[in-house]
């Protein structure tokens, strides 16, 4: 009897149980979720890894800051069009 036999065997009577399956489906489903979303809910939940975050709130690198203000000041010194 091979080994892959034997555990066959074995786990045949511990799969025959509902809450066995039951609890084993559940438990596969939630670990293949978190690893499948983790890129995500870590993005989600703590957002300083994200380069956009760091494009933002970095103190060496404000040029989207800088863009953003000098378009409103050249936006407030063209004025209304007469």
């Amino acid at each position: 009897m091979s080994l892959y036999e034997l555990l066959q065997k074995k786990a045949s009577k511990i799969w025959a149980i509902p809450l066995v399956r039951q609890v084993a489906i559940t438990a596969g489903i939630v670990v293949g979720c978190s690893i499948y979303y983790y890129p995500i809910m870590k993005a989600t939940f703590f957002p300083d890894h994200t380069p956009e975050h760091k494009a933002l709130f970095d103190k060496e690198n404000l040029y989207p800051i800088k863009v953003r203000r000098e378009r409103e000041l050249a936006a407030m010194n063209q004025g209304p069009k007469s």
